[in-house]
């Protein structure tokens, strides 16, 4: 049983390898896409029927970021086996009512439209 470990180690280190290999690979094609203007952030926060700031779009970034960041910063600290946990329930809760505002928002905006022709 002692010869497989080494053998499942070093499996282990080439699929880490790879994963790295690969997330590296698809950051540096959006970044070189972003930095070309082939994939363009004009308006991502703006309302599409006013142009202006729209703050529900805002919350929405900020949230996605937020749970993103949590996620991503708490792999550093779970030792040389670093396990992805759910966050805790506050953290849930804040992301999923964030989403639902957004959702119920755009409802009413479509609504309103509909109405409006």
């Amino acid at each position: 049983m002692t010869e497989i470990a080494p053998a499942f180690r070093a499996l282990s280190s080439l699929a880490k390898a790879e994963a790295v290999l690969a997330l590296s690979g698809f950051a540096a094609v959006v970044a070189y896409l972003c930095l070309t203007g082939r994939i363009a952030f004009g308006g991502l926060l703006s309302n599409k029927t006013t142009g202006h700031l729209d703050p529900g779009r805002v919350q929405l970034l900020l949230s996605t970021l937020l749970l993103s960041g949590t996620l991503l910063g708490g792999l550093g600290h779970r030792g040389p086996h670093p396990v992805l946990t759910v966050p805790s329930d506050w953290l849930v809760f804040l992301y999923g009512s964030s989403q639902g505002v957004y959702l119920v928002r755009k409802v009413l905006q479509v609504q309103a439209l509909l109405k409006g022709a």
